[in-house]
C-alpha cells in the first residue's frame, strides 16, 4: 500500500476509536446517572459504573486493535493479511517508546482513573450547585410567589418532607451532606408521581400550583446532573483519552513505516512531512523546515532522525527519500546547531518565542545554544522501532475474495477469450469448447471465478521485482453446463494488497479442492 494516504488512514483510525470511546462512555454516564438518583454516593456510583459496563476493558481492546491497524498501514499492508496480530498488539502495548519509558497499559490505567476522578468530582460539584434550586425551591413553598396559593402547612405530607430536606439542604450551605442531597432526590422523586397522579378534575389549579413547584426543583435532581456528568466523561475525559490514542497510534504507525523501511538499502533518508491541519508553531514545523543536514529542508539521514512522534497529539508524517533523490555526500560534513541557528535567526521574533519560550529566545539571540531551550526537542538518533519485518508475516490466501479481485476485462475480451489475436486465439477455442465462454458471456467468466475462488487452493509461486505471483486451479461449470479446470495465474504487486489477474487458460491439470 502506499503511503500516500497515510494522513487519511491515521484519522480515519482515530475518529473510528474516538466513536467506540464515546459509545463506551455513554453506558458508564447513563449508570452513574441512575445510581445516583438511586442514592448512592458519587464515587460509589463512579466505580460501579465501570465494573458493570466493562469500561476499561472495551477501550482497551478498541485501542489494541486500533494501533495493529496503524501499524499494518504503516507497514504498507492491509491489516487482515497478517498472521501476527496477538503479537503485534503485545509489543505495541507492553514496549516503552516514549522518554517517561512508560507503556502503554500504564497511561490507559491513569486515563481510567482520570475519568473516574473526572465524573465524579462534577457529580459533587453539580449537587452543590443545585442548592440554588433548592433555595427556589423554598421561595415556592413559603408562598408560591406572594399569591399564597400554597403555604407549607397546606402542602400534603410528601411535600411537607420535601420542604424539610429542602431547608436542611440550605442550612448545610454551599456543599450539603450527600445523604441530605441523596434523601431530597429520593422524595422529590416520589413527590413528582404522587402529583402527576392527581386528577386534575378535584383541583386543576392545585395540580398546576404542585407541578409548577416541583418543576423548579427539576434541574437540581435530572437534567443539569446529566448534562454535567455528560460532559465531564465525554468531552474533558474524553480529551485526555484522545490524547493518548492519537500519539499511541501515531506512534504504532512509525513503528509499522520503520520496520518496513529502515532494512530497505534503496531508502537512505526520511522526511519529516508537517501535518496541513498542524495547529501550532512548534517543533514540527522545526523538524520539517529546518535544513540541518545540508540535505533538503526537513530532510534527515537514516540514522538521525527526530523522535517520532514529537510531541502529544502530533499528526506529521514520516517519508522515505530514495537513493538518488538527495546527495548523501552533502549530509556528511554538517554542524547542527550552527544550520540549526540559521534556521532560527530567519523566524520572526513571536515564532522564535513560540520554539524557545519567552527567556529562551532572549538566551538564544545572546548567542546560547538553541538545544538548550528548543521545547520538546530530544535530539536526533539512529530510530529504534519495537516492530520488525518478521512481526508482518501475511497470509497471502486472505487477499483472494471475490470483492478483491481484479479481472482486467480487456485480459478476457482482447486475449484469452479473442480468436483473432495471435497468442490468445488457442485459449478462446478452448474456453468455447469446453465450457461455452466468449467474448460476449465473458461477465459470466469472470463472475464464476470471483465467486469460486475461496474453494481452491491459493499456490504462491514466489516473489519477483514486480511482486508476488500466485496460481488458482480451479473446476469451472460453463454456460454450456460443462466442466473443465481452468488455471488462473495472478500477482500481488508491491505496495498493492489486491491481486490482479495476469493469465488464464483451460487446463487437462487434475485440480484439488481445499
Amino acid at each position: 500500500m502506499a503511503k500516500a494516504p497515510a494522513k487519511e488512514l491515521i484519522n480515519l483510525l482515530t475518529n473510528k476509536w474516538s466513536g467506540n470511546f464515546k459509545a463506551n462512555a455513554s453506558i458508564v454516564v447513563q449508570r452513574v446517572i441512575e445510581l445516583v438518583e438511586q442514592g448512592s454516593t458519587a464515587q460509589a456510583a463512579v466505580n460501579q459504573a465501570f465494573i458493570e459496563s466493562e469500561f476499561a476493558a472495551k477501550n482497551k481492546a478498541a485501542l489494541d486493535s486500533t494501533l495493529f491497524e496503524a501499524a499494518a498501514y504503516g507497514y504498507g499492508i492491509m491489516p487482515n493479511l497478517v498472521i501476527g496480530k496477538k503479537a503485534i498488539i503485545e509489543k505495541l502495548t507492553s514496549l516503552p517508546w516514549a522518554p517517561d519509558n512508560m507503556p502503554l497499559s500504564t497511561r490507559l490505567h491513569g486515563l481510567n482513573n482520570v475519568m473516574k476522578a473526572t465524573i465524579g468530582d462534577v457529580i459533587k460539584a453539580n449537587m452543590t450547585e443545585g442548592t440554588n434550586a433548592v433555595k427556589l425551591a423554598r421561595e415556592l413553598y413559603d408562598g408560591y410567589n406572594s399569591s399564597k396559593v400554597l403555604n407549607t402547612a397546606e402542602l400534603p405530607s410528601y411535600l411537607q418532607q420535601l420542604d424539610k430536606y429542602a431547608k436542611k439542604a440550605i442550612s448545610e450551605g454551599v456543599s450539603p451532606d450527600i445523604d441530605t442531597v441523596r434523601d431530597y432526590r429520593q422524595t422529590l422523586k416520589r413527590a413528582t408521581r404522587l402529583v402527576d397522579g392527581m386528577s386534575e378534575g378535584t383541583n386543576k389549579p392545585l395540580k398546576a400550583a404542585y407541578k409548577q413547584l416541583l418543576d423548579a426543583t427539576q434541574g437540581f435532581s435530572s437534567e443539569s446532573l446529566k448534562k454535567a456528568v455528560y460532559v465531564a466523561a465525554q468531552e474533558r475525559s474524553r480529551y485526555f483519552a484522545e490524547r493518548i490514542a492519537r500519539t499511541e497510534i501515531a506512534r504504532a504507525w512509525g513503528d509499522g513505516f520503520l520496520a518496513e523501511t529502515i532494512e530497505d538499502q534503496d531508502v537512505v533518508a526520511y522526511k519529516w512531512r508537517l501535518s496541513s491541519s498542524h495547529p501550532a508553531f512548534d517543533i514540527c514545523n522545526f523538524h520539517a523546515n529546518a535544513d540541518l543536514y545540508g540535505l533538503g529542508p526537513g530532510i534527515y539521514p537514516k540514522d538521525r532522525l527526530p523522535s517520532y512522534p514529537a510531541h502529544p497529539h502530533c499528526r506529521c508524517l514520516l517519508e522515505e527519500v530514495f537513493k538518488g533523490e538527495i546527495d548523501l555526500n552533502k549530509g556528511k560534513d554538517n554542524n547542527v546547531e550552527k544550520l540549526g541557528r540559521r534556521y532560527l535567526e530567519a523566524l520572526d521574533e513571536s515564532q522564535q518565542t513560540d520554539l524557545l519560550g519567552q527567556k529562551g529566545a532572549q538566551d538564544f539571540n545572546k548567542g546560547e545554544d538553541w538545544q538548550q531551550h528548543l521545547k520538546n526537542w530530544q535530539g536526533h538518533s539512529n530510530p529504534v522501532t519495537r516492530l520488525v519485518q518478521s512481526d508482518f508475516s501475511l497470509d497471502y490466501s486472505k487477499a483472494f475474495t471475490a470483492e478483491n479481485l481484479i479481472i482486467p476485462k480487456d485480459k478476457l475480451v482482447k486475449y484469452a477469450l479473442n480468436k483473432e489475436h495471435k497468442l490468445g486465439s488457442p485459449k478462446a477455442v478452448a474456453f468455447e469448447k469446453a465450457l461455452g465462454y466468449t467474448k460476449d458471456n465473458y461477465k459470466d467468466l469472470s463472475d464464476k471465478v470471483k465467486n469460486s475462488i475461496s474453494d481452491f487452493d491459493i499456490v504462491n509461486k514466489g516473489a519477483t521485482k514486480h511482486g508476488v505471483k500466485f496460481e488458482v486451479l480451479m473446476t469451472l461449470t460453463g454456460p454450456n453446463c460443462k466442466s473443465a479446470n481452468v488455471i488462473t495465474g495472478w500477482i500481488i504487486k508491491n505496495n498493492e494488497q489486491q491481486p490482479r489477474m495476469t493469465t488464464i487458460y483451460v487446463t487437462g491439470k487434475e485440480v484439488g479442492k481445499k
